[in-house]
């Protein structure tokens, strides 16, 4: 009670202030009894009677003592709320360490897991180099097999095998003992060689010594020599170095090397692992630490073996099939692919949108592993819808851990791979022309967004064009689970580019799926060329009210004597039913005869073979 006096005391004499001010004051109130007494002197002596003044005290001291039960409620509600709260922290974050200690036992298992694969990999990886007795004569007989199943093959690509010891840049295996007489075999065949090469260099490879003695090897933080083991430290060689493209001898190493590879019948290079794969973060690239070179790394790899090579040919047109790249590698002949992509229907979908997004990064020859890299064994159906897509794509290769012949299968899936190949040959003038097309900046594998700004967006990752008239809808998924496709057309006429058949654009329409082949569609007005036995057949798409035009070009495809007007070109001019040509450049690259097809009825073609003069003067299609 004497401490609520104080409290009203203090209300007076404090007029306006807080009522914080009050509960300060009763909380440090120090008032003893006497001083009680003293404050109801006070209020008697200010003329309040003494029975009002203790009426007053006792409301005071009621409304007061309220006040303090209120506030000493609120005060042990907020303790039990901080108690409560600490509670649930305490058991969250020893429910966060149990999930953390589960975590990283799960990452120390995928870590010991990985480990264990990469080992058995290494192992396995030690076995086919050294089981390689029949190499040279499996790669004669899979050329053999092609030819005598008549499915074309351009090049056959040789991995480790042609070499004994990582970092060897040369047929030290003992298999390829005559490598000229090899590589002379399969060029009579029709048949190019592309082998395979890394950055890395082991102590007993043949170039360690010399890349030692001419400072061409990367270093550590403490200026030795970088050295550490990995899956290509194979044999006796426990650990290896990487080689350092900054360096000022790199493209007088490079180009040595790799010119006696051309001279002794290699046609292109395979360069692997230039990511570079790997690499230890104390590896230093002259003055550049790793983190921040690593990503230029393949680009420099690849100038170094660029100029190198072209002091001792410098007309001949390189071929680099590389793993990795980076702005400007395309100025180096560069082809990227995909990298080791996984045997799966969602890997071959992801290809889509690689292929469009590295062809708009200035790289525009790009291609992937058809079939996918690994496991070992693809799928039946995969392949082949694999297949079907990679004709599409300005590279068409098949490469993975396992075999990837056409024939791994049945006959059946055999005939589908075959046709898929058969027509690529076919597409080639109309390929050929499309990448001529990529030297003023278009892309041989465009995103619908760049056809089409009316293009749902939903289509994007599903479709693209591939050169400037053919749409191509690959197909992601087994035929048991979606037998129709929606493919979107763009504004205008469109056809089939198989039965012909004629479509209204700017529509989506659903596509009914067979084996035999992927939905493509071409732009009216389009003119395709198509390589036949002994003639190109111009399959040509006339429409009302449309017009184009497609230039035809060609060259020898071994030189680069075309920057030097070394090359045939004839532009074809189509308006309506109208059809006209010109010519320009070297006139030994211009065909004198064409065969021209347009679309009839009921899926038919309307074939005539004409002269180039007769399309110089003007050819009217209605008269087919």
């Amino acid at each position: 009670m004497y401490n609520s006096i104080c409290i009203v005391i203090k209300m007076r004499f404090y007029a306006g202030q807080p009522v914080r001010l009050v509960y300060i004051a009763y909380i440090n109130s120090k008032l003893t009894l006497k001083g009680g007494a003293k404050i109801l002197e006070y209020l008697i002596a200010a003329g309040i009677g003494v029975a009002v003044a203790i009426v007053v005290c006792l409301i005071v001291a009621l409304v007061t003592n309220t006040k303090r039960k209120n506030a000493i409620a609120m005060i042990n509600s907020a303790k039990d709320e901080a108690k409560r709260i600490t509670e649930e922290a305490v058991k969250e974050a020893e429910a966060k360490k149990k999930e953390m200690i589960v975590e990283a036992k799960e990452d120390i298992l995928r870590a010991k897991t990985e480990a264990e694969r990469e080992n058995k990999e290494r192992g396995q990886e030690i076995i086919r180099l050294e089981n390689r007795a029949l190499a040279k004569e499996e790669a004669l007989e899979i050329a053999d097999t092609f030819i005598n199943k008549k499915i074309p093959l351009d090049a056959i690509v040789l991995d480790h095998y042609w070499f004994d010891k990582m970092g060897d840049i040369w047929w030290t295996s003992k298999d390829f003992s005559e490598p000229k007489e090899f590589t002379k075999t399969l060029h009579e065949k029709g048949i190019k060689l592309i082998t395979i090469t890394e950055p890395f260099f082991t102590p007993s490879s043949e170039c360690f010594e010399e890349l030692k003695s001419q400072n061409l090897l990367c270093r550590d933080n403490k200026g030795k020599i970088a050295l550490w083991s990995d899956w290509w430290t194979l044999k006796k060689d426990r650990n290896g170095g990487l080689f350092n493209p900054l360096s000022k001898n790199a493209s007088d190493f490079m180009g040595r090397k790799y010119s006696r590879m051309i001279d002794s019948g290699i046609d292109g290079f395979w360069t692997d692992l230039g990511e570079p794969e790997r690499a230890p973060s104390t590896v230093k690239y002259g003055k550049f630490n790793e983190i921040d070179f690593h990503n230029y790394y393949n680009l420099y790899w690849t100038k170094a073996l660029y100029e190198g090579v072209k002091k001792f040919y410098p007309e001949k047109r390189l071929f680099i099939l590389s793993r990795s790249a980076f702005t400007g590698s395309g100025k180096y002949s560069v082809s990227v692919w995909s990298g080791d992509i996984s045997v799966s229907w969602k890997s071959l979908f992801n290809q889509i949108s690689f292929g469009i997004n590295t062809s708009m990064s200035s790289l525009p020859y790009w291609g992937c592993d058809t079939g996918g890299f690994f496991p070992e064994e693809t799928e039946s159906e995969l392949f082949v819808r694999w297949h079907q897509f990679s004709c599409f794509t300005p590279v068409y290769r098949a490469h993975g851990t396992g075999k990837r012949e056409p024939w791994i299968f049945t006959q059946k899936e055999e005939q589908l791979i075959s046709d898929s190949i058969n027509l690529r040959k076919k597409l080639l003038p109309y390929i050929y022309s499309s990448a001529y097309l990529t030297m003023n900046g278009e892309p041989m594998m465009k995103g619908m967004f760049l056809e089409s700004s009316d293009c749902p967006k939903e289509f994007y990752d599903y479709q693209y064009m591939f050169g400037p008239s053919l749409l191509v809808s690959p197909v992601i998924s087994s035929l048991a689970s979606q037998s129709e496709k929606s493919v979107y057309l763009p504004n205008g006429i469109w056809f089939d580019f198989y039965n012909y058949k004629r479509f209204e654009g700017n529509q989506e329409i659903n596509v009914k799926i067979s084996m035999e082949n992927i939905p493509v569609f071409v732009k009216a007005a389009s003119i395709i060329p198509l390589q036949e036995t002994e003639i190109i057949n111009l399959l040509v798409f006339p429409e009302n009210s449309t017009e184009n035009t497609f230039t035809l070009y060609d060259d020898d495809g071994e030189t680069e004597l075309y920057k030097n007007g070394k090359y045939g070109k004839v532009v074809f001019y189509l308006k309506d039913f109208y059809l006209k040509a010109e010519i320009s450049g070297d006139k030994s690259f211009i065909k004198e005869k064409y065969k021209i097809s347009i679309p009839g009825k009921n899926g038919s073609l309307k074939s005539k073979t004409v002269s180039l003069s007769e399309i110089q003067n003007g050819i009217n299609l209605n008269e087919f």
